[in-house]
């Protein structure tokens, strides 16, 4: 009987290695994309914030230093009152209050950024808007005279 020889066969694993992972890295390079809130802003017409029922549905609600947060109902800015993110004072309650009194469709919120607000403030409004399912709101600029208003607050 003849013996077989076995050869002997020397594989390199770099390329293989290499190749795993290139596919790896490629792989979790393509799926880790930061995701981002999706802000809807209403369109460029002039009647968008004011086609509400009544001004006291619209809430008005401005950001300002220390993470302090004013609203108001309506126009009157002096009928408003101070609200914090958390505790017994919360915007959270204030805005399911009003939404449990004012008609969804009717009801829209304005939110204000004081020149002193952080981004921050801005992002944990949204925050609740978006939680409490609040479908109208706008992001506006503050008026010269709510932000001598805010001020006068803060003494």
């Amino acid at each position: 009987m003849k013996k077989y020889k076995w050869a002997v066969i020397s594989i390199s694993l770099i390329a293989f290695v290499a190749v795993i992972f290139l596919f790896f890295f490629v792989k979790t390079a393509t799926v880790a994309h930061p995701g981002a809130m999706q802000l809807m802003l209403p369109e460029d017409k002039n009647d968008t914030l004011s086609n509400s029922n009544s001004s006291n549905n619209t809430i008005t609600i401005i950001l300002y230093e220390n993470d302090g947060i004013y609203s108001f109902t309506g126009d009157d800015i002096k009928s408003g009152s101070k609200f914090s993110y958390t505790g017994t004072n919360s915007i959270k309650d204030f805005l399911l209050q009003k939404k449990n009194q004012i008609p969804e469709d009717g009801m829209t919120v304005i939110i204000k950024s004081g020149p002193l607000a952080t981004d921050e403030n801005t992002v944990d409004i949204l925050d609740e808007m978006s939680t409490n399912s609040i479908k109208r709101y706008a992001l506006t600029e503050i008026t010269a005279d709510e932000e001598k208003f805010i001020k006068s607050l803060e003494k």
